[in-house]
Order: C-alpha cells, then structure tokens, then sequence
C-alpha cells in the first residue's frame, strides 16, 4: 500500500501539468488575456471575409467588433475550399494570440504584420494561421 501511495505521488508530481491546460479551449472573448501565448480558442465564426491573399474569419462578432480575428493565407484558405462554408459552425483554432495593431504603435513587418481591413488596422487580437490542421470544426451548429 505504501508503494502504491508513493507511485501515485510521483506519477502527479512528474506529470506535465501544462499538457493539460493546453487541450482545453478558451473563449473568443478571453483570448485577449493570452497575448503572445499559444492557446487553442474555441468560438462560433460570425463572418468570414476575403480581400487580396488573406481570408479573416471573425469570431462570435463580425469585424469591427470582433474579439478574435483568424488570418488565413491563401494557401491555408485554399485547404478548406470555400471557407464561406465556416461561417456559423463552432471551431477550434490553435496559435499564438497575437496583440491588436493600435494606433500610433510601431508598424509591424514580415509575419506578424496585421492585414488592412476596409482602410484600417485591425483591433482584435489575432491569430495567424499557418496549418490548416490548426483549425477544426467542432460542430455545424452555433449556440
């Protein structure tokens, strides 16, 4: 009995904790708590739109009032053929939740550059999706 006690202890003391906080998904809204962090957001896409190489997928609210943008690139849109179909099914996306592009801030280049939307920045938080497998549909149906 003793050497089952002490197992157990060693098994939840060894044990990464952070391997399960990472399967479980945050809310759109709270994704804004999680800046420059890698989580997994879970939400219901609101709208879904395509200007120049880049698809936004916005959750639980259209842009502007978006608390969490998704940017495709063209190659990951393409994955997914018509990402229209997206809008109104509950997904799950993993990445790195990326701050707002706030006026007056620095420009930021290459990568983590934050598309334009009708003539200005983006304010939600974002993530860019780079792998098409980092974005998946839980269910058909919203809320």
């Amino acid at each position: 009995m003793k050497h089952v006690r002490w197992a157990s202890i060693a098994v939840l003391t060894l044990f990464p904790l952070h391997l399960v906080a990472q399967t479980q998904a945050i809310s759109a809204k709270d994704a804004k708590r999680h800046l420059n962090q890698r989580v997994t957001v879970e939400g219901v896409v609101a709208n879904v739109r395509t200007q120049g190489q880049e698809t936004w997928i916005s959750l639980e609210k259209a842009y502007p009032g978006t608390p969490l943008l998704i940017v495709m690139s063209a190659d990951v849109a393409a994955a997914w053929g018509d990402t229209r179909s997206l809008a109104g099914k509950r997904v799950r996306v993993t990445g790195t939740v990326r701050p707002s592009a706030l006026e007056g801030a620095v420009p930021m280049t290459g990568r983590d550059a934050m598309p334009e939307i009708g003539g200005g920045r983006p304010r939600a938080p974002s993530i860019l999706l780079e792998d098409r497998s980092k974005l998946v549909v839980v269910d058909g149906q919203t809320d």
